[in-house]
């Protein structure tokens, strides 16, 4: 799963009765009419997710490696940084989907041109935004319905254990060497959010910044999150020490379980917030507590 990280560096809903062509920027001069899909080729194990989450695993005819556990067999078409295009072709998807976020390694114009239905997703920088993808999703492959109602239900529970103060400051890393943290304009950040952090990286252009580690020391978060193994050790040693890091001194760096931080769909999005919004709110009473 590291490996689709750094891919993470590197508006579609319709009344059931209408019927939606995609053409143009998405597909090229391909038609992909939503509902006469069958076969589906997703290039994005976030998209892999949403398809099972429709229910419409079934559909799946191919997929690229670290995709979710599945009920069949499902060809694997390589990984998401290198889809094997002749793989692709021969299994004769009605429909390829990836992410625009991801679109400099995965071939789209190469399958489009060489006839094949290729939608690129666009990307996914807040819920609103993963939302709106998991019903493109939802549409094209016929199952608007099912979409509808779960994003309404997903919509529901996020207003229900969004954290409403801010009650820690937060810094969260994907990458130790180089540094690579998640800024506020990235769906990492709004997890954070939600999840009653205050992200200390900010806005700063850039979704996943590189860091320096005087950086990180100036802005001294309370709770260092990473999803890479040996945190606690490794930002012990940052910086000789890093003596002036609380998070350090406090032992609140925390490695953090990747299974839905990683994946941007309506779903994991949830988890991820119920399982950093306990987190962060053990490292608040852990405070008061003097512990």
């Amino acid at each position: 799963m590291r490996v689709y990280w750094h891919m993470i560096i590197a508006p579609v809903v319709a009344a059931a009765a209408l019927v939606i062509v995609y053409t143009g920027g998405d597909v090229n001069d391909v038609r992909c009419v939503p509902g006469t899909v069958r076969k589906v080729v997703s290039l994005s194990p976030s998209i892999t997710r949403e398809i099972i989450d429709l229910g419409a695993e079934e559909m799946l005819a191919g997929v690229t490696s670290y995709h979710p556990p599945m009920k069949k067999n499902v060809p694997v078409v390589g990984t998401i940084l290198h889809p094997n295009v002749e793989r692709i072709l021969s299994l004769g998807p009605d429909l390829v989907l990836y992410s625009e976020e991801d679109s400099a390694v995965q071939h789209g114009e190469r399958l489009a041109a060489a006839g094949l239905c290729a939608v690129p997703l666009g990307r996914n920088r807040n819920f609103t935004q993963i939302c709106r993808n998991y019903m493109k999703v939802a549409s094209l492959i016929g199952a608007h319905r099912a979409g509808r109602e779960k994003i309404f239900r997903y919509r529901a529970i996020r207003e229900t254990i969004r954290a409403r103060k801010k009650i820690c400051t937060v810094a969260v890393f994907i990458s130790h060497t180089p540094l690579i943290a998640a800024a506020e304009n990235s769906f990492v950040g709004e997890i954070i959010a939600d999840s009653g952090g205050v992200n200390v990286v900010g806005n700063v252009g850039a979704a996943y910044p590189i860091l320096s580690a005087e950086f990180l020391v100036a802005v001294n978060p309370d709770v260092i999150l990473s999803i890479m193994p040996g945190a606690c050790e490794f930002f012990a040693s940052l910086s000789g020490g890093a003596p002036g890091l609380k998070a350090v001194r406090k032992k609140h760096v925390y490695s953090v379980d990747e299974r839905h931080l990683v994946y941007y769909t309506p779903g994991d999005y949830i988890e991820a917030v119920r399982e950093i919004a306990a987190l962060l709110r053990k490292v608040v009473q852990d405070n008061e507590t003097g512990n």
